[in-house]
Formats: C-alpha cells, structure tokens, sequence
C-alpha cells in the first residue's frame, strides 16, 4: 500500500491526493476487519499530506487537497489517536498552507493551531520552522513568536519581513519548542517528494511554468 501511495503522490495529476487518502481509508478497513495491520506511526498519512502540498492544479482541486490535509491533521493531533505524528509531517502540512489556493483567514486558523502544538510536543526543528515561516502571515508570525522577532530587529536593525524570516533561526525560539528534536532536521524520504527548506509561498512561485517546487530551496521531486 505505502508503495502505490508514493507512487500517486509523485505524480503531476489533480486528484493524487484523493487517490492516496482512499487508499490510506482502505488499509484502515482492512485493519478493522483484523486482516493487516496499521504502521504505529505517522508513515501512511505523512504521505497524503505531502501528495496533499504538492497538489498543483484548478483551484477546486487544491482546495479539495487543502480540506484533506486538515482532516488528516485532526485525527493525528486527536487526544485519543494511536498514532502520534512525528515534526516532518507538520513541515508538510506547513507547506500544503503556504502553496495551495485557500482563504487566508481559513489557512492562518489551520496554521496556528498546528504549530502551537507542534511547539507543545517540543517537535521544532530546522524543517518544521522553515516550512512555517514561508506559509505564515506577517500578523501569524508576530502572534506567535513576537519574541523572536523582536531579538531579530534588535541583532539586525531591520524592519523588512521578507528579511526577518531568512533571520530567524531556532535559538530565537524557546528551549521547549523543540525538546523532542531528532537528530535528522531534514526530511526523511518518504512520499511524493523531498522537500527542504521553504522560504516562500505560493504566490512566489513561477506561474509561467507550473512546478511542483519552482521556490523551493534545494528541493527536488523524486
């Protein structure tokens, strides 16, 4: 199953985040009917949420991916859920905020509600941070690390947004917020593509030419 999914997520089509969502609802009622089993971890869904970001398509389509994403989000960061989601998968659904087409108000609500737990379980690392600073508003990053911000004006003497998010680094954040923090900040290789660090959003990209990460730095599609 984990290998179809990947094989959908790092495919250049409309729906390939439907595809892998039934597939991941498949291997569920499968398990219920005692006939496999379920990965403990967050192997399956970090792989929907992935096809779910790099969804390049009608608007329609990348809403539908967006809606996805958060339902996934939801059962992962559930009370009573099994699974527990590692921080890679939260720098996914990071970039699914910054690169797919939805309402601001709707994907800075998502945002926030993600990284503070993130920030809760300690899960910050490299990754996680950069995938939030390219998705996030200028008024969700001062709500959320209004300190940081301000240790980065005073280090730097700059008042330019674009330029304090390339500042901001995890010595800036709290000790707590990245506790848990694995040695490997960068993503492992599982799912549609590696992706790196993401300084940027949707509305930087290329629209000449639609790429799955034209402003992305150092990410490549596998």
């Amino acid at each position: 199953y984990a290998l179809v999914m990947s094989i959908w997520s790092k495919m250049h089509c409309s729906d390939k985040a439907e595809q892998t969502l039934r597939i991941l609802n498949r291997v569920k009622k499968r398990r219920k009917e005692g006939k496999i089993g379920l990965p403990s971890n967050d192997f399956l869904h970090a792989i929907v949420v992935n096809a779910c970001a790099f969804t390049n398509a009608d608007e329609e389509s990348e809403r539908r991916a967006f809606e996805i994403a958060v339902q996934l989000m939801k059962e992962l960061l559930d009370e009573n859920s099994l699974i527990k989601p590692a921080g890679t998968i939260f720098g996914w659904f990071f970039q699914a905020c910054g690169r797919l087409r939805v309402n601001k108000v709707l994907k800075d609500e998502n945002l926030e509600r993600a990284f503070k737990i993130c920030c809760q379980r300690g899960l910050v690392n490299d990754f996680v941070l950069d995938t939030f600073l390219g998705a996030a508003s200028d008024d969700l990053l001062q709500r959320v690390m209004g300190d940081a911000i301000k240790e980065v004006r005073e280090e730097n003497g700059v008042d330019d947004w674009n330029i304090i998010r390339t500042k901001i680094r995890l010595d800036h954040l709290p000790p707590e917020w990245r506790k848990s923090m694995r040695k490997r900040n960068r993503p492992p290789n599982r799912g549609g593509h590696r992706m790196g660090y993401a300084r940027g959003n949707r509305s930087e990209r290329n629209e000449t030419k639609r790429k799955p990460a034209s402003n992305v730095r150092n990410q490549k599609a596998r």
